[in-house]
Order: C-alpha cells, then sequence, then structure tokens
C-alpha cells in the first residue's frame, strides 16, 4: 500500500467522523497504527464506514471460500438466513471443526460488492468475537 492510498483511507475515515491517526512509515511499509482500543467491532457504523464505504486500500475481493470461525450452528444459520433475505443465496456451509465454510466457487455471488460488503460486515454480521 503506498501512502497516497492509505492518506485517502484515512480521509474517509475521517469524512465518516473516525478519528485514525496519519499513516506512518515502518519496517519497509506504510501504515496506519491504530489502538486496539480504537477499533470497535461491535459498532456497525464503525464496520461499515472501515469496510465497507472507505474499504481499505488492496483488500483483497472477497471469492472462493467465506468462511466463519468459532460460530455456532445457531449464528452460522442466522446469518445464511439474513444473507439469504438481502440477495445473496449463499450454498448451505460445510463444517470444518467449528468453522462454516461457503463454498462460492462457480456460484455468481458478489459478495465483494458494496452491497455484499455490507451484507456481509454490517447487515448481517455476527456479534463480534470476544477473545
Amino acid at each position: 500500500m503506498t501512502k497516497e492510498q492509505l492518506r485517502g483511507y484515512v480521509a474517509c475515515m475521517w469524512a465518516q467522523g473516525f478519528d485514525l491517526p496519519d499513516p506512518t512509515y515502518a519496517k519497509g511499509r506504510w501504515t496506519i497504527q491504530v489502538a486496539p482500543a480504537d477499533i470497535n467491532l461491535d459498532s456497525k457504523r464503525w464496520r461499515e464506514a472501515a469496510l465497507v464505504t472507505c474499504r481499505p486500500p488492496g483488500t483483497p475481493p472477497i471469492s472462493g471460500d467465506l468462511v466463519l470461525g468459532r460460530r455456532s450452528r445457531s449464528e452460522v444459520q442466522a446469518f445464511t438466513t439474513c444473507m439469504r433475505r438481502h440477495g445473496f443465496p449463499l450454498p448451505d456451509p460445510v463444517w470444518n471443526g467449528d468453522s462454516a465454510v461457503f463454498d462460492l466457487k462457480g456460484t455468481a455471488i458478489d459478495v465483494d460488492s458494496t452491497a455484499g460488503r455490507e451484507a456481509v460486515f454490517v447487515t448481517c454480521a455476527p456479534a463480534p468475537l470476544t477473545p
């Protein structure tokens, strides 16, 4: 990521009402140093700004498998139902240990679109995990 890309992300977050620090150069790369306490995954408003509206530069597209780890079957069912209700007909997941894996390969489901990211990270997202 370049300094300019990160500055654009920070400016977008400022416009959304979140005070992120300017990018810094450390260990050969540009980063945004944010204290873990300043990342509020409980806030839908924060998740929407950080992961949808401002979308971090260089974020790889969501493709292939969509994985929900460390979730109960009822949480995964609620997520699946919500996604389907919002126009994303997820296939039933395959369980791999405590992770639900949705195989999106070969489907026309675009969870990387703005609407898809909104559904995945904000509207249908399960409650944040506690460490």
